[in-house]
């Protein structure tokens, strides 16, 4: 059977006025002009949205709380959104923006989540793309990503030796940008986690993580690194290692 693809969309909401359009005139906007256009709204497979919301919204802040099934996806000018302004200002620059493109999500009212989906650390989030399944069983942030299958198993693995990871985690280090596969932050270290298929059998590749490595440890990171046959037969052994190394850093922060 084959994997079930992403029909879910999570939006950081950044200002209340978003979330309030949302909430009472059923609809949301994503500017086409942004870098990187999810992938589930590019291709049309988008069914629900649902909003992160960040430190302005006090109590419900860093969490997901709200999603709604998805009307429509229309593409629109900016124009058609946004009412023309009464102050001089404001109109200069409503008439610069008028004619960008916009998708208009028009979606049903929001429901109310079963429970929050907190995030237990501050991270990066603009989009995030899931199932909604995923969704409606997930109580933190973490259980949304979807990995290949060796990473979800291995993530099962993790929390259920209770250890507390951040799935795809964004490290600046230079000006090179590394996202790994499980960050783990212990009171006098940091561990990398990072799940291996058979690709990373091939020499460029190989290499490729040799260097990627080097430059996590310089940064203070801690690597360890575990093969699909780590995966599926050795899972014990690997949280064994795991619980080693925490334990070699201080502990859990």
């Amino acid at each position: 059977m084959p994997p079930t693809r992403n029909n879910t969309l999570v939006a950081v909401l950044t200002n209340v006025a978003d979330f309030e359009i949302a909430r009472d005139q059923h609809w949301y906007r994503i500017p086409l002009r942004i870098k990187s256009i999810p992938r589930v709204l590019k291709e049309g497979r988008l069914q629900f949205l649902a909003f992160y919301h960040t430190k302005i919204f006090g109590k419900m802040a860093y969490s997901v709380r709200y999603v709604a099934a998805v009307k429509s996806v229309t593409v629109v000018k900016r124009k058609e959104l946004v009412p023309f302004p009464e102050t001089p200002t404001a109109r200069a620059q409503w008439l610069h923006k008028a004619e960008e493109d916009y998708y208009k999500i028009e979606i049903s009212p929001l429901q109310e989540l079963p429970a929050p989906v907190i995030s237990r650390k501050w991270r990066r989030i603009v989009f995030l793309e899931t199932t909604d399944q995923k969704l409606f069983a997930a109580t933190e942030i973490n259980d949304l990503f979807r990995g290949n299958h060796l990473e979800e198993k291995l993530y099962n693995a993790l929390k259920a030796a209770q250890i507390p990871v951040e799935r795809e985690f964004h490290v600046q280090i230079e000006k090179r940008h590394c996202f790994l596969d499980f960050a783990v932050f212990c009171k006098s270290g940091k561990i990398n986690i990072e799940c291996d298929g058979g690709y990373h059998d091939h020499l460029p590749v190989v290499d490729t993580d040799r260097g990627r490595n080097n430059l996590l440890q310089s940064a203070g990171w801690s690597v360890l690194r575990f093969s699909a046959d780590d995966v599926y037969h050795h899972m014990d052994k690997n949280m064994a290692l795991v619980a080693e190394t925490i334990t070699q850093y201080g502990g859990l922060r």
